[in-house]
């Protein structure tokens, strides 16, 4: 704001004087955003990359407890990182424990619901025999005499009728012996006595037949079919309780189950994580950590023991330290002069006066903020200005190159004309 209202007096104080005729203005032009390219040359320094091999990321989230230095050789196998598993193991503990309780609990629902079953079956045996027996009797007072019964009862009134008629022809025979004087009167007795029995007997029997063809009493009808209906009421409703016992069990049944497959899975889960806390070097190379903004320090910082890492982060690279290009931010004044395959020279800071040849390989497509392009000033504010990276190609050397390096890339920009 500042700048601006400074801007604006100086250029309102240089038109006044314009004005009043007093020589050239004295305003100056504004200062461009970057420094000035020589026309003919561009000369950039730019850091020396290796080639990433394999990027390492975390398989599971957790804390670094391990950790190989950055930049150091590394060979396939060897360890990189280890994660801190005490944790995993504890919790590994409790759904063990876990685990034995659900599943003690599960042989207790299981006998629970043996002996409801069995509990079932003996009173619905019992209830269907109570039922039945009042259906049975119901039958056999409202069904009516079979022929085979109204039958049986008819004969035993004709054997008693016959019996009867054998009595008295007897007592006849008796009473002509007396009469004649063969026998006392007092032998009449007994015949006498056999008659009144036989004939008593005949009613009987003729009794039980009028009682069997007689319709029984609506009284008694009712009776019996009021057992009946109360038998089956009973055997109903025991039926519906004991499904709705059963339908509880089994959903307890199920629950346990799924509870099971639950901590099942995730013991296993656990398990592989277990087995995934050491993470070691896929292949030969050099090793380099990823680096994470620190705030406290405004800094880039590698990662770090008892930091927090999370699955699929990546954290580490393998690099080839001999396949090496030179990465370069160009600002968007020098892009239309630019273009892949030009020729360069880098001019190594470590090696001064010395230079290896080098090609324009790539320019990306999209101008960004140094900030998003470059880490050393990402997190900072952005700084108005847009740039391209630019990677170079390096020619044969036997200059010991390393990774991280830099160099200052020298070119004819009129090359690209």
């Amino acid at each position: 704001m500042f700048r601006l209202i400074g801007s604006l007096l100086t250029l309102a104080l240089g038109l006044f004087l314009q004005g009043c005729g007093s020589g050239e203005s004295t305003v100056a032009p504004p200062p461009p955003l970057s420094s000035p390219v020589n026309e003919d040359w561009l000369m950039e320094t730019g850091v020396l990359e290796p080639n990433v091999l394999k990027r390492i990321k975390s398989p599971i989230s957790g804390r670094l407890s391990e950790r190989q230095d950055d930049g150091s050789i590394v060979r396939e196998g060897q360890l990189l990182f280890r994660m801190d598993d005490e944790e995993l193991r504890n919790n590994l503990d409790s759904d063990r424990e876990s685990l034995e309780q659900k599943e003690e609990e599960l042989e207790s629902t299981l006998t629970e619901w043996q002996v409801l079953t069995n509990r079932a079956e003996v009173i619905r045996n019992r209830d269907l025999a109570e039922r039945n027996h009042a259906q049975l009797r119901l039958s056999e007072v409202t069904g009516g005499l079979k022929s085979s019964e109204k039958r049986a009862l008819e004969i035993d009134v004709e054997l008693a009728q016959l019996d009867l008629d054998e009595k008295v022809q007897a007592l006849a025979r008796q009473r002509e012996i007396v009469e004649r004087n063969f026998a006392p009167a007092s032998s009449l007795l007994a015949p006498e006595l056999e008659v009144k029995a036989a004939e008593s007997f005949l009613q009987e029997k003729k009794t039980q037949l009028q009682l069997a063809l007689a319709p029984p009493p609506e009284e008694q009808v009712l009776t019996l079919q009021a057992e009946l209906d109360r038998a089956e009421e009973t055997l109903q409703r025991r039926k519906q309780e004991q499904a709705r016992e059963e339908h509880n069990i089994q959903l307890q049944l199920e629950g346990i189950r799924l509870e099971l497959d639950s901590i099942r899975r995730r013991m296993e889960k656990r398990n592989r994580e277990i087995e995934q806390v050491r993470i070691e070097a896929p292949t030969d190379g050099i090793f380099r950590v990823t680096r994470r903004y620190s705030w406290g320090s405004r800094s880039w910082v590698p990662l770090d023991i008892g930091q927090q890492l999370w699955s699929q982060d990546v954290i580490g690279e393998i690099v080839d330290p001999h396949q090496l290009t030179l990465r370069v931010l160009l600002h968007e004044s020098e892009h239309g002069k630019l273009q892949p395959g030009q020729a360069a020279a880098a001019e190594l800071t470590a090696y001064p006066g010395q230079s290896v040849e080098a090609k324009l390989t790539s320019i990306s497509a999209i101008a960004m903020d140094r900030s998003d392009l470059s880490p050393i000033s990402r997190k900072a504010p952005p700084s108005g200005q847009a740039f391209f990276l630019a990677t170079f190609s390096l020619g044969e050397t036997e200059l010991p190159l390393r990774p991280g390096m830099t160099a200052r890339i020298r070119m004819h920009l009129e090359q690209a004309e």
